[in-house]
């Protein structure tokens, strides 16, 4: 099967079509990969991740720094000498932040490099405008695009005539990944589910195309519903499912329903997104159809559609595909690697019900698996190597003072980076295999850990847990226990402790992100229960209550799609310590049991001259209404002091922007919590009186319809990108963590 990206003339030259032969390496260069992320770089979703590293997994040796641009343009970074620099996805995407004037005026030194420059952007129909703008200002010669040349005048009016052109699929298959599923699939006549999906409602202004993706999945619930077909379908945001679970997810379903991925819509400088907002705002509910008739004639007649990651993963899954029939880039062909649905999906059950067929789903599956994922045609080492060919473009530069920098930078950024391990792998408690083991023996925590420490895989657990925060205080707290803790093995103690750490490392990144997770805590009797969760609980007023300290037991459940063996972890030891030393085990399990996810979900700010511009805007904030020193006297030794100050920028922040746009106040049924909806362009829609706050006990900032960044002043012009958390949503746990009298003065401000 021919599709387009099997052969491209570029200047000349023929690229080579047959994928499934390994190119030979080039000689090495050195290439400056620049991408963007708040959050620390090892917790980025994995497809993204397997993208930004793609040009390692290429046959060539080159010389690659990583550089998060979140972290600023140190100035080694800028007089480094490169062979190439490489614009990745998600620092492209700046293009639709509100700040974004700021960041190009911050990344503008890259039009000053004297290199090859090579973008690869997504999404090229949102913001397509800017995009074209901004990559002819920075000087790019090479464009990376999802889609062909009969849309290119229409995209890149500007930079088409000065660059060239390479097709590029939204995402391709991670060898390392697939060989770690295949283990894990079951044949299709085992699996309990005859049809899978996720998906959630993309906003208007991606056109009927991408309204697709959910009514697609609505109409799936209710076609398998009335054929009695067993199916896991759900568009809701919530029941959402990502990182290795995901797979499992893929794995339990026979057929998986989707369609192309895109939009409809050409939105060259966000007037569509602009336009559709203030008509929500005006008309609350409205239906696609309803805003659809008021906006410009035409608006919704184009076509940008593309084959996407999921795709790719249905097939590495071994997972029958049902599909709007569409080109999908002439990788997957209708009959032969999905079952057809018509465009109106009329057919949808029809289809659903021949893919519920073990054999035909087995057929249609295994012939995707083998001409797609084994062909070797669509992996990240094709990427790398059509990479290869554009760098083979320009010769490899001699040393200079320009080479010592850029290696400088190199081991900088490669520490950013800091590949990680996947903290979704496994969550059973590992106990080191030693002697120790075999044959435990009476002594002291201490005398135990050090005959560990004899030893090699011993030795391995004591040195990850004293690098772990929790499980270091822990291990302290085990130390101190003395003779009476000397019945307690330190090898299953080390083992209960790096769960526990890893479980708190998973709670503190970004919200629905592959390895952030959800520690909710719930004591019945003298059983403390803890529950590693993918999202955040409905708030029931009793998040992080505790009952009586210390428990007699201590349990981790682990929350997944499938189950594992193991679902429900007994922390013996680790109860066996909080008995001896009950203060310094609660302390240390404090950031476990009195957090859904709020405040301490958020991106950490890495990077000296961003920390600095923290304190800066902290303590801004702290002179701006010096009343607010109170709020952070008031939560010492209730909540860490890192989340108070947090919680305090980000109340200023939602203050500021409740006058500067429109907002409204709503109170839940019970009248405990006050949610405060922020929205650019629109009125107060709940007056102050309208609002009763004598009970309420929590507030959460919905800055949703801004998105989940928000500007911060930090002086002399410049500014700090604060994430306010996942889909703009903020929930103030420490502030919650004051005494009643103290929330109640927050919340009279808020309505005043």
């Amino acid at each position: 099967m021919t599709n387009r990206f099997d052969t491209q003339l570029h200047a000349g030259r023929t690229f080579r079509a047959d994928w499934a032969v390994a190119q030979e390496a080039i000689a090495p260069r050195r290439v400056l990969v620049l991408y963007w992320t708040p959050t620390p770089p090892s917790e980025i979703r994995a497809a993204i991740r397997h993208h930004l590293e793609a040009i390692k997994q290429g046959p060539s040796s080159h010389r690659v720094t990583f550089w998060n641009a979140f972290e600023g343009s140190p100035l080694l970074l800028r007089r480094g000498d490169y062979d190439a620099v490489v614009l990745q996805t998600t620092l492209l995407c700046l293009r639709w932040f509100p700040n974004f004037a700021e960041w190009r005026r911050k990344l503008g030194w890259i039009s000053g490099l004297d290199c090859l420059k090579i973008a690869m952007p997504q999404d090229e129909y949102d913001h397509s405008e800017i995009l074209d703008e901004w990559l002819s200002e920075l000087g790019v010669q090479h464009v990376f695009s999802n889609f062909g040349d009969d849309v290119r005048p229409l995209l890149y009016p500007n930079i088409s005539r000065q660059a060239r052109f390479q097709p590029a699929f939204t995402g391709y298959i991670d060898d390392r990944t697939a060989r770690k599923v295949e283990s894990r699939l079951e044949p299709s006549d085992r699996r309990p589910y005859d049809v899978v999906y996720r998906a959630s409602h993309l906003p208007y202004w991606f056109g009927s195309l991408g309204q697709l993706k959910h009514r697609i999945g609505d109409r799936a619930q209710t076609e398998a519903r009335s054929r009695n077909l067993t199916a896991n379908v759900s568009t809701r945001v919530e029941d959402a499912i990502m990182g290795d679970e995901w797979f499992d997810f893929l794995g339990a379903g026979r057929a998986i329903v989707g369609c192309e991925s895109g939009s409809s819509v050409l939105d060259r400088r966000g007037e569509m997104q602009t336009s559709i907002r203030r008509y929500l705002d005006e008309h609350p509910g409205a239906s696609f159809e309803e805003v659809s008739a008021h906006m410009p004639e035409g608006w919704d007649s184009y076509r940008f559609a593309a084959a996407s990651p999921r795709h790719f993963e249905a097939v590495i899954t071994r997972t029958c595909q049902v599909l709007v029939r569409g080109r999908y880039d002439g990788v997957l062909a209708p009959d032969r690697h999905y079952v057809p649905v018509s465009p109106d999906l009329s057919n949808l059950g029809e289809a659903l019900e021949e893919a519920s067929d073990p054999a035909v789903a087995s057929e249609i599956a295994s012939r995707s698996y083998e001409e797609i994922y084994r062909s070797g045609r669509y992996s990240y080492r094709v990427l790398a190597e059509q990479i290869d060919q554009v760098l083979e473009t320009v010769p490899p530069k001699t040393g200079g003072l320009g080479v010592a920098a850029s290696a400088l930078v190199a081991r900088w950024g490669e520490r950013q980076l800091n590949r990680p391990s996947d903290l979704d792998a496994e969550w059973a408690i590992t106990v080191a295999s030693t002697a120790e083991n075999a044959s435990p023996r009476a002594g002291t925590p201490r005398e135990q850990l050090q005959r560990l420490m004899r030893e090699g895989s011993g030795r391995a657990s004591v040195a990850a847990a004293l690098r772990g925060r929790l499980s270091r205080r822990l291990l302290r707290e085990y130390v101190l226990s003395g003779r009476e803790g000397a019945p307690i093995q330190a090898s299953r103690l080390l083992a209960e402790a790096l769960l526990l750490d890893r479980m708190a490392r998973a709670q503190d990144v970004e919200p629905r992100t592959p390895r952030s997770r959800v520690v909710k805590a719930s004591q019945s009797g003298e059983e403390l229960d803890l529950n590693l969760l993918r999202l955040a609980p409905v708030p029931d007023g009793s998040a992080g209550a505790v009952g009586t300290w210390p428990p007699m037991a201590i349990s981790v459940h682990v929350a997944t799609f499938r189950g594992v063996a193991n679902g429900v972890q007994p922390l013996d030891a680790v109860a066996a310590v909080a008995a001896i030393r009950p203060r310094g085990v609660g302390s240390a399990l404090r950031p476990l049991l009195d957090s859904i996810g709020g405040a301490r979900s958020r991106p950490h700010i890495a990077g000296g001259r961003s920390r600095a511009k923290a304190w800066i805007v902290t303590l801004r904030t702290l002179a701006a209404r010096p009343g607010d020193a109170w709020l952070l006297a008031n939560v010492l030794g209730r909540a860490p002091l890192r989340d108070a100050a947090d919680d305090l920028v980000k109340l200023a922040l939602m203050e500021k922007a409740m006058k500067a746009s429109g907002m409204a106040l709503e109170l839940d049924e019970d009248g405990r919590v006050l949610r405060v909806v922020t929205t650019p362009g629109g009125e107060r829609k709940t007056a102050a009186q309208d609002v009763s706050i004598n009970h309420a006990a929590r507030i959460v900032w919905d800055n949703s319809a801004s998105g989940p960044y928000v500007p911060a002043p930090v002086i002399s012009g410049r500014s700090l990108t604060v994430f306010v958390g996942a889909g703009g949503i903020h929930e103030f746990t420490a502030l919650e963590m004051l005494p009643a009298s103290a929330r109640s003065r927050i919340f009279r401000r808020l309505i005043s």
